[in-house]
């Protein structure tokens, strides 16, 4: 009996885990697709600081992937621009 006790704890936080990404890809998804924080709450019933946290985490993210991303066309712009002095 404490083997399947066991097991169905286990099982419990596996789907917690993947209730939890399911949730934050949904929003995320929506997010995307040009819904409002307020429709995503209301919508899909969810609490408010939850909706709220993903986006901000979420959006985090996405401003350092294109500071990032910005950072490396400057590179390469400046590492390839003709030198005026090998003329």
């Amino acid at each position: 009996m404490l083997l399947v006790n066991n097991h169905i704890l286990k099982m419990t936080a596996i789907l917690k885990l993947s209730t939890k990404y399911n949730r934050r890809a949904m929003i995320i998804e929506d997010l995307r697709t040009g819904r409002s924080a307020t429709e995503i709450i209301r919508f899909f019933g969810y609490p408010r600081l939850i909706v709220y946290d993903v986006i901000a985490k979420y959006t985090f993210q996405n401003s350092l992937i294109k500071v990032q991303y910005a950072s490396e066309e400057e590179l390469f712009e400046r590492t390839h621009r003709e030198d005026p002095r090998s003329r």
